[in-house]
């Protein structure tokens, strides 16, 4: 298991790349992983600045690469060094760098297209949602709010956001939205945040008829700081 020696460290050197690229070739070599093939984008990253250290006892024996869309950040690449692999320590990053990155107020973390069982199973086990974006069936994504408190779904309220998470409905069938939140700020200040694509469709239910509603990407501003994400809050909605 991790112990604390473990540090999370945004403060990079090149000693520290050329020992990670060192461990990376060895690995490599003994057929543990190929990210060693990867080692140009990792050292771009490094130069641009999207990049997180674990250090153990000083040692930089982890690290992942990330972007920044304002509030949202999207992991790249997880490696920790293979003779300290399967002892917890994965998770015990993982967990860390979400407090990281939590700390700093950004609202989500997603972990971008992941292609092992290994990478699968500790996105479960760190309480991530799988991520369905149209168009990518072949790809496995995963988020995980960051926000301690967010708005939960409801049903009843005679004041309604609802999200259809389709890219064509037909709203005199008057269907029902895959998910719905209530819109009265006055009684419930917590903000809404929920994974939203694009295309799919989100409207105002106002006593159980849908009064308004278009795309996510032309629904007032509601995805225009955080894309990707529906993030509502007061200000948003006090036009209407």
């Amino acid at each position: 298991m991790k112990n604390n020696s473990f540090i999370i460290d945004d403060k990079i050197t090149e000693e520290d790349i050329l020992y990670i690229e060192n461990w990376l070739r060895i690995s490599s070599e003994n057929h543990y992983d190929n990210c060693y093939a990867n080692i140009n984008y990792i050292k771009e990253d490094f130069y641009d600045g999207n990049f997180l250290l674990y250090r153990n006892n000083g040692k930089a024996d982890g690290f992942i690469t990330y972007l920044k869309f304002d509030k949202v950040i999207r992991i790249g690449q997880i490696c920790i060094k293979p003779d300290l692999r399967h002892m917890g320590i994965g998770k015990s990053f993982v967990y860390d760098y979400i407090k990281y990155f939590k700390k700093k107020r950004n609202l989500v973390v997603e972990i971008d297209n992941v292609v092992t069982t290994e990478g699968m199973n500790l996105c479960v086990s760190t309480d991530f949602v799988e991520l369905f974006r149209p168009n990518e069936e072949d790809m496995i994504h995963f988020y995980k709010r960051l926000m301690p408190d967010y708005r939960k779904v409801d049903w009843v309220s005679n004041r309604r956001l609802g999200l259809w998470k389709k890219c064509y409905i037909d709203m005199d069938e008057s269907p029902l939205p895959d998910v719905s939140w209530n819109l009265e700020f006055e009684n419930d200040k917590t903000p809404i945040l929920e994974y939203a694509y694009k295309d799919w469709y989100i409207g105002i239910i106002e006593n159980n008829q849908v009064v308004e509603y278009s795309k996510v990407k032309y629904f007032y501003n509601i995805t225009d700081k955080t894309p990707g994400y529906i993030h509502v809050t007061k200000d948003i909605f006090k036009k209407s």
